[in-house]
């Protein structure tokens, strides 16, 4: 995902600042949350995902566990959206 210039200290201290204990948080320049999604056919995937971002080239990596495998595109479609639309407000 592409975002330059993406200011990824402005991303990571809005989302520190609004963590919610247990579910998400900041640590050493990543984004790290657990995520519950329903498949297609309704199962539940539970899992973490871990974000980071390549500053330079305004890339942003997102590792997920494997449990998040089968729902992996919309974890990423979540992710983009997430960070389209902090980009345009910082």
């Amino acid at each position: 995902m592409r975002h330059p210039p993406y200011r990824w200290a402005d991303t990571l201290n809005f989302l520190s600042a609004r963590a919610v204990p247990g579910v998400e948080r900041v640590e050493r320049g990543a984004y790290l949350r657990t995520v519950w999604l329903l498949d297609k056919a309704g199962n539940p995937h539970y899992g973490w995902i871990r974000v980071t971002c390549r500053t330079q080239k305004g890339l942003l990596d997102v590792t997920l566990s494997d449990t998040l495998i089968p729902v992996s595109s919309q974890v990423l479609a979540r992710v983009r959206r997430f960070s389209t639309s902090t980009a345009t407000r910082m």
